[in-house]
């Protein structure tokens, strides 16, 4: 019995968080079977099953030809797998069954994010989003992912304002609309100059040849550093891993800096792919401020005292990069006071320590 419960509850939720509603006056084949196929098959598509999920939906429009939502469900199979032309047919036949259905024009304007296959494809998407938010003016998903469209081509104040709206609704996307709200922010108050840092800056993570493009592109320190200190030179080690790189003019220019944390490898890489921690990320900017610095302690100054932060201690050999990050505002800690050294550093955070340290520079 509590299981029929929690089934009815399921598809109840998924037909309030997905618009495809039936048109007045047809009935199903059978009153429920075709809502849990598709509603069995969004919970499969959420845990990363995609054949499971695909199975589901299928069942759910052999039951009931005219269900759009299986044919919503399909079409975002197929988006999963990177199959543009199967989406975008998919989805043409869900309008086609329901034209009402508001998750079809959701799923429409992600598709042509996604795939951009189309010369306008950006106003295309922005229209689709409209036409679902004509049918439910409060469809928080439909502001949602007017975001993800307007950030994908780093148009950052307008996502801002669609992750706000989205926000507002205080629905199902709610956290995830202020999570993006709050990393546009960040992107925007870190001003970027480039538009490599912009592509950066919305990566949950970056690399090590993210950072040295970054740092090449943002800082613009080749002269610089060729004046003052002598060490600039683009041809320095030949590096066996970055040939052919995308980012690979940008990394030579940046080992030629010598900076601590981001050297090459004893066996002759680079590593350009590797994920950056928070710790690593500290070192590379207490050398770059080391470079133009004229104080010798830099490096030193924070070793002997009191740990100020509880995931670390002060003799540990990033300490003094950490403490001088967060002393200059150039990296923060986290509400309990912990810096996280070891966790990975997200495009915002790196884009905004980088803008700071432009600043100081």
């Amino acid at each position: 019995m509590f299981s029929r419960k929690l089934t009815i509850v399921l598809v109840s939720l998924f037909l309030i968080l997905f618009g495809c509603a039936l048109r007045p006056g047809r009935k199903l084949p059978s009153p429920t079977l075709s809502n849990i196929h598709y509603t069995q098959g969004m919970q499969k598509l959420a845990e990363g099953d995609l054949d499971g999920a695909l199975a589901e939906f299928k069942k759910a429009q052999s039951m009931d030809k005219d269900f759009a939502a299986a044919y919503v469900g399909m079409s975002l199979v197929a988006l999963k797998r990177e199959e543009c032309e199967s989406a975008f047919k998919h989805i043409r036949e869900a309008k086609q069954k329901d034209s009402r259905c508001i998750d079809a024009y959701i799923v429409e304007g992600r598709i042509l994010t996604e795939c951009r296959n189309h010369p306008d494809w950006l106003a295309q998407a922005l229209n689709s989003y409209e036409m679902a938010l004509e049918l439910a003016p409060e469809n928080d998903a439909a502001h949602f992912y007017q975001g993800e469209s307007y950030k994908s081509v780093y148009q950052f104040s307008k996502a801002a304002e669609a992750y706000k709206r989205a926000a507002e609704r205080r629905g199902h996307f709610f956290h995830r609309a202020s999570y993006e709200l709050e990393t546009v922010q960040k992107i925007l108050n870190a001003a970027p100059q480039t538009k490599i840092a912009m592509q950066v800056g919305v990566k949950l993570r970056i690399t090590r040849a993210d950072l040295a493009a970054l740092l090449s592109a943002e800082l613009r320190a080749e002269q610089k550093v060729q004046i003052e200190n002598n060490r600039f030179n683009p041809n320095l080690n030949d590096i066996s891993d970055i040939t052919r790189h995308w980012a690979e003019n940008w990394i030579r220019a940046v080992i030629g800096w010598g900076l601590v944390g981001l050297e090459p490898f004893p066996d002759g890489t680079f590593k350009p792919d590797l994920p950056v921690t928070r710790g690593n990320f500290a070192l590379v900017v207490q050398s770059v401020l080391h470079l133009f610095s004229n104080d010798t302690q830099l490096t030193t100054k924070y070793f002997g005292e009191s740990s100020r932060f509880p995931d670390i201690k002060s003799d540990d050999y990033i300490y003094n990069a950490i403490a001088l990050c967060v002393d200059k505002g150039l990296l923060q800690t986290n509400a309990d006071g912990s810096f996280g050294p070891a966790e990975y550093i997200s495009g915002t955070d790196a884009l905004l320590g980088i803008g700071r340290l432009r600043d100081i520079l």
